[in-house]
């Protein structure tokens, strides 16, 4: 008795549906925590320069405390987010197995957060110097960058997860 067509089409799909089932392999669970550690590497913390953003949003001065807490880290951290950033990139093959449109995410997110820190940057050594008054719509619209570069992260990370 020949076979029909059809029922050999959904043998095909039900054998590609269980694939997707199939857990990765080494090397793709590597390369998928690998990117779970740098997307968490480059979060903006709200406890980090996010906190002093949004006191200049508010139209505050920034707490002195914190500022002093704060700026340290952000500065020693340089070198690792350009380490993770360089990481990210899209010609990265260390990353092959995660998926084109994830390869172009991650870059776009890195690039994100590589501007938003010099504007951040910017904006604190303005606030800081005391030269021009930091409006708090500025601020704001870079905390709005902020959160936004944050929500991308935290979807590729569930992806992730």
């Amino acid at each position: 008795m020949p076979i029909e067509l059809a029922t050999i089409s959904q043998g095909v799909s039900l054998i590609n549906g269980l694939r997707s089932f199939r857990p990765p392999g080494r090397r793709a669970q590597r390369q998928r925590d690998a990117v779970v550690g740098m997307l968490r590497g480059i979060y903006f913390t709200p406890r980090g320069t996010r906190l002093i953003v949004q006191s200049l949003a508010e139209g505050r001065v920034p707490d002195l405390e914190d500022v002093e807490a704060i700026l340290p880290d952000f500065n020693d951290r340089e070198w690792s987010i350009r380490d993770f950033v360089d990481q990210m990139r899209f010609e990265n093959h260390d990353l092959e197995e995660i998926g084109l449109a994830n390869r172009r995410t991650l870059e776009q997110i890195g690039w994100g957060k590589i501007n938003l820190r010099r504007d951040i940057q910017d904006l604190i050594n303005s606030a800081a110097t005391g030269g021009e008054d930091v409006q708090p719509e500025e601020a704001q619209a870079l905390l709005d960058r902020v959160n936004e570069l944050n929500r991308m992260i935290e979807e590729l990370e569930r992806e992730f997860l």
